[in-house]
């Protein structure tokens, strides 16, 4: 995921250092401003000796929504059809093995198999931009 380097900024540390905020910046899905100094020491420093500075905004852009969906069952497999045709990223969990039958959600769907649905939460690395519905029989 995220592999594809598109373009340059001057080269150096400064863009490998620059590459690296990106990267963090699509994991997060937060912007970010990137301040960079091309010197060895010092705030700022990227441990280049060419002298200046330089400030990069990040901007984060075309990232699908994440719908997390607790439990596997036919209320969310219904909601699963509904929400890949709305474009959005989906993970289902589920403690039923026998639940999590690829055919009944759409393509691209992450399937997780968890000893409890706690463990699922924990496994499933839910961030704060996430849309989550629970819907289990338990």
């Amino acid at each position: 995921l995220f592999r594809s380097i598109v373009g340059t900024i001057g080269g150096g540390m400064v863009e490998r250092k620059v590459i690296e905020e990106s990267l963090q910046a699509l994991q997060e899905r937060k912007p970010r401003l990137f301040h960079g100094r091309m010197a060895r020491n010092g705030a700022d420093a990227v441990g280049s000796d060419c002298g200046g500075a330089m400030s990069v905004f990040i901007s984060v852009h075309g990232m699908r929504p994440r719908l997390v969906l607790i439990g596997a069952g036919h209320v969310n497999r219904a909601i699963a059809q509904s929400a890949a045709l709305l474009g959005f990223d989906i993970a289902v969990a589920d403690i039923y093995r026998e639940s999590l039958n690829p055919e009944l959600f759409p393509p691209s769907t992450t399937l997780l198999h968890a000893e409890s649905f706690g463990a699922a939460v924990e496994a499933l690395d839910i961030r704060p931009d996430n849309f989550v519905l629970i819907a289990t029989n338990n």
